[in-house]
């Protein structure tokens, strides 16, 4: 797979969009998010056999909005992240972290104690209304503001099963899969879908279906190494399994 990083070794979702569609990106290639654009660097195997140096190949990026990544073969045995489906709770454009947990909140003892006030500023009904599995449709920038890690944990601990949005703040989306919360970016869906909507996910295809239209969409679906942090419910169990294995 290619794998997609910024220069932390994090990845970020609006690279996973520049790459998608490009059909010139080799396996292995090791993508860099720069000052420009992308660098896509090619490992080249030198004539004598030495080690040589990788060859780069500066390319810049272009947004995909709904693109898709290729996923891998499955191997047998190989556990998958699966499906989600439930209501939906819409919201609109530059939900901040601040909406979404209130900072008057964030001394709570628990994920569970802050999930009791997600959303309270912009929906009060939300906390008592959301059931598991349900599904959090923002717009653009969803989860801007402060770098606060308590924004996702909010969400997830209310039960909703995953996040929708047109795009979200950069450090919503580090966040959100460090701690294994699944999120999907496709404006057409953030758009359509309408709040109360019925709406099932694929996270390994990255299909969206609202079953209340009959509509059907496609986000970027999870690259291989980001399915298994979500998998094995963040980056610290994730790092922790290999570290045991």
């Amino acid at each position: 797979h290619v794998q997609l990083v910024d220069a932390d070794g994090l990845a970020l979702p609006d690279v996973h969009r520049a790459v998608a569609g490009d059909g010139g990106v080799e396996l292995g290639d090791l993508v860099r998010l720069g000052q420009v654009g992308v660098e896509v660097v090619f490992p080249v195997k030198p004539a004598d056999g030495g080690d040589g140096a990788a060859q780069r190949q500066p390319r810049r990026g272009r947004r995909v909005r709904c693109g898709r990544l290729p996923q891998g073969p499955r191997q047998a045995g190989e556990r998958r992240i699966t499906m989600a489906r439930g209501t939906v709770f819409k919201y609109g454009d530059n939900v901040d972290t601040d909406v979404i947990i209130p900072a008057r909140y964030l001394n709570a003892p628990s994920p569970e104690e802050l999930a009791k006030h997600c959303m309270e500023d912009i929906d009060a009904s939300y906390a008592t209304s959301v059931k598991p599995g349900d599904i959090v449709v923002g717009g653009w920038n969803f989860g801007c503001g402060s770098s606060r890690e308590h924004a996702p944990m909010a969400i997830q601990a209310s039960g909703a099963a995953c996040v929708i949005a047109a795009s979200f703040a950069r450090i919503f989306y580090r966040n959100a899969i460090n701690i294994g919360f699944p999120i999907l970016e496709c404006p057409e869906a953030a758009e359509a879908i309408q709040n109360g909507d019925t709406v099932s996910v694929d996270f390994a295809t990255g299909k969206i279906v609202d079953e209340t239209t009959g509509r059907t969409y496609e986000a970027a679906a999870f690259p291989p190494f980001i399915e298994e942090i979500i998998r094995d419910g963040g980056l610290l169990p994730y790092l922790k399994a290999r570290q045991d294995s």
